[in-house]
């Protein structure tokens, strides 16, 4: 997420201001270290409606959207409608700078070249994926499955490895042992 990072600048920056006379830390004439940040720092969101809303203390221009499929915390398929949903409020410039406009940039790559802009659109994407089925059902596997547990003992590594240890993938979504 990207909500933390304008809390971390300032605090950067005041603790540069109030040490860097024994610290001896210099970042350029007239240099904070949020300036250093902002210049080199690429920051990702999946949801951060509070980072969204504080962009104007992060940068617009070193912020990009991630869907982080197929990790446990992706919001995958629904990641374009969730995404749409939490840009309400931004401008076009802004919205296409985070979808893509600094990962073109950072990444020296034109998607567009491949792909006409208006084929890209998640409209376009979900009518094209329409025509090839695609199986959103999640596969066998650990995922989401619940460790054995005493009553009020929070659950432990240890839980964790046993889990793995003693299940079969079928098993562990049939919910048999």
């Amino acid at each position: 997420g990207i909500g933390w990072i304008p809390y971390l600048l300032e605090r950067a920056d005041f603790t540069h201001g109030h040490h860097n006379a024994w610290t001896n830390s210099n970042f350029g004439p007239g240099k904070m270290p949020s300036d250093i940040y902002k210049k080199h720092i690429i920051s990702c969101f999946i949801e951060d409606k509070f980072g969204l809303a504080n962009l104007d203390y992060i940068g617009e221009d070193m912020v990009m959207y991630e869907c982080d499929y197929p990790h446990s915390d992706s919001v995958w398929p629904n990641s374009a409608d969730k995404l749409w949903a939490d840009l309400q409020g931004l401008s076009r410039e802004t919205i296409d700078k985070i979808t893509h406009i600094n990962a073109m940039r950072e990444f020296s790559y034109d998607p567009f070249s491949v792909l006409k802009r208006e084929d890209c659109t998640v409209g376009a994407l979900k009518r094209k994926a329409a025509a090839v089925p695609v199986d959103t059902d999640p596969l066998l596997g650990l995922g989401g499955a619940a460790p054995q547990r005493e009553a009020g003992k929070p659950v432990t590594s240890g839980d964790i490895n046993r889990m793995f240890e003693n299940a079969s993938a079928e098993s562990t979504v049939s919910g048999r042992r």
